[in-house]
């Protein structure tokens, strides 16, 4: 899985690319690669970061309720008209 930059890390790499004279900024080093493999197989790169955003749309962050009443949670969006 490709890290995500930090506000510092991603404003280091604009400066240094406005720096260098650069028409594009393409950090971290690993969409470089991602970027590189889609310009010469897109089909290939399509497949694989469509099978890498299913994957990491199925791993939900939130646990699912446990079968407890959550009608009655007033911050329940669906309780507001």
């Amino acid at each position: 899985m490709m890290r995500v930059l930090t506000p510092e890390e991603a404003a280091a790499a604009i400066i240094s690319g406005v720096r260098r004279n650069k028409y594009e900024v393409i950090a971290p080093f690993m969409l470089r690669i991602v970027f590189m493999l889609n310009r010469f197989f897109p089909s290939i790169t399509r497949r694989i970061m469509k099978s890498r955003n299913e994957s990491v749309a199925s791993a939900s962050p939130f646990p699912e309720p446990n079968g407890s009443n959550t009608s009655n949670n007033p911050q329940n969006e669906s309780n507001f008209s």
